[in-house]
């Protein structure tokens, strides 16, 4: 294959994708070593070497670059260490004055929300405390409206880390959402103090949610209606049997928000403003103003985070008529995600949704390079299979890391999975603004049909023998090493440099070095 000419060796040119790569790089430095120290010390040398080497041409650049990445640094340790107050109750039953944050799920036994701590009373001591919380609430209750005060007396505790190498480690990936304590409480010692608000109206999108998904109740069957609020919302689903037919087929990003969702609905919104007169800013902001509230009904997904973000980026460079450039859209998109916590980069949401995005960007055009001069409908289908193939060459380490688990028919599967997720999104969008009215039951039925045949179509492609393969989970070194020779497949490393060639031994003799240090350490 021909070397793509668009993402050429220039770095400087997209110097939001040299920055997430350095920032990238800062945060797992500092998780690996739980220190800033060592972070601090290798981009401080980077800084001095560059401001020492007064004729290099980016030396300004890179020099702003390492300050970025030492801010990143610091940033993540202190995330990782953040001095909480809660701590000081931990394996302590305390009252609890505190604002509901989020919707109430259940979960088996309990309901889980989270919170906004804002007072603890111990005997006589009040203290004033402002920080995020778990809450699991065992027994009947009524949902916790959020944006509503309630006090509570509960046991609270600090969320268990990862024993073993491999294992999950829950207190990181609540620290990526910047909680630092759980508790426990039973319904019955739970009382509402009063009314409150969410910032930015977010109480009021929830209250429109749960009234939408009322109203939806009184048209569908309540199995397709968990289909489509995991579809529409990414609101979890209990484990049946569509859930594993469509994990097993590949497909069970579906029923998490993310991009695929987000593209429906833009392209959706940008069909109906093309028949209107407004002008190109008017469109922007209401493409905008539905999408933050989209974004806001499913919880702000990390997915929907990134997806909202780049389309912005494209509105904005279609109204100022700039190129609009993928890879430093979703690269910017990734810093400003990783500044709101840099702990996200360890969440299997943000790696799937970002390496899908970047498997895309680097790949499916290349291959399409080769399709070109098929008929138009058979391009479609091979483009369709095309960008899935990409995308699971792109995210298989992080597929076997967090799932240990890989689909060997979801090249297949997504091309008829994918357009009949694109026609319940769309479907159940315009249901949204209509299901208030008494007579849409013909238009819900059309819905439920739909949600029928994903159901088959699912059903079909995971009763095929082989669907699915079970792996163990792919060492960093292996990982790494499977980049290299992915980038080197698509063409991506100009071989026919000598030192190029020595460069890619180099790294993947390195990678060999590390995955057998890994295997006699670990």
């Amino acid at each position: 294959m021909k070397a793509p000419q668009r993402y050429d060796g220039k770095t400087m040119k997209r110097p939001f994708f040299v920055a997430v790569l350095l920032i990238v790089f800062a945060i797992l430095l500092t998780q690996w070593s739980n220190s800033a120290l060592l972070g601090l010390g290798i981009f401080g040398a980077g800084f001095v070497a560059c401001y020492l080497s007064k004729e290099w041409k980016h030396r300004k650049e890179v020099m702003v670059l390492l300050i970025v990445a030492s801010f990143f640094v610091c940033y993540t340790y202190w995330t990782l260490c953040c001095p909480y107050d809660l701590r000081a109750y931990n394996e302590q039953r305390v009252n609890v004055v505190f604002q509901v944050l989020s919707e109430t799920e259940q979960r088996g036994k309990y309901a889980q929300t989270t919170v906004l701590v804002y007072g603890v009373q111990q005997k006589s001591e009040t203290k004033m405390i402002r920080q995020k919380m778990l809450l699991r609430v065992y027994g009947e209750m009524t949902p916790m409206r959020p944006g509503d005060f309630y006090q509570a007396k509960m046991k609270i505790f600090e969320p268990r880390k990862a024993e073993e190498k491999g294992e999950f480690d829950y207190n990181l990936y609540l620290k990526s959402q910047r909680i630092y304590s759980i508790a426990n409480v039973s319904s019955s010692e739970i009382t509402k103090l009063s009314k409150g608000h969410l910032p930015f109206f977010i109480d009021k999108i929830i209250d429109i949610k749960s009234s939408i998904i009322e109203n939806m109740r009184r048209f569908m069957p309540e199995e397709g209606l968990m289909i489509v609020r995991g579809i529409m919302w990414g609101d979890r689903m209990e484990e049946g049997q569509i859930k594993n037919d469509l994990t097993v087929v590949g497909a069970a990003h579906i029923l998490s928000v993310s991009g695929l969702h987000v593209g429906f609905i833009y392209l959706l919104i940008n069909f109906l403003l093309k028949r209107t007169k407004w002008d190109k800013k008017k469109q922007m902001l209401i493409v905008m103003a539905v999408l933050l509230m989209y974004a806001a009904m499913s919880a702000f997904a990390i997915s929907v985070l990134r997806a909202c973000m780049m389309f912005a980026i494209l509105q904005m460079a279609k109204i100022r008529k700039k190129v609009y450039d993928p890879l430093s859209a979703i690269s910017l998109a990734a810093i400003i995600v990783l500044l709101l916590n840099p702990l996200v980069l360890f969440t299997a949401s943000f790696q799937l949704s970002f390496l899908s995005v970047a498997g895309i960007i680097f790949f499916v055009r290349v291959v399409n390079l080769q399709f070109g001069s098929l008929p138009r409908a058979v391009r479609s289908v091979v483009q369709t299979m095309t960008i899935t193939i990409c995308v699971q060459l792109c995210i298989l380490p992080i597929l076997l890391y967090h799932f240990a688990e890989i689909s060997l028919i979801s090249v297949f599967a997504n091309v008829v999975i994918i357009p009949l997720t694109g026609a319940i999104v769309i479907t159940a969008f315009f249901g949204m603004f209509f299901c208030f009215l008494p007579f849409m039951q013909p238009y819900f039925a059309f819905l439920t049909v739909q949600v029928y045949v994903l159901q088959v179509v699912a059903a079909k492609f995971a009763s095929a023998k082989y669907a699915a393969l079970t792996l163990s989970a792919m060492p960093l070194s292996m990982a790494v090493a499977f980049y290299i020779c992915l980038f080197a497949l698509f063409g991506y490393f100009p071989f026919q440099k000598i030192a190029v060639r020595r460069m890619v031994a180099l790294s993947l003799a390195l990678c060999a070095f590390g995955f057998v240090l890994q295997m006699v350490v670990g």
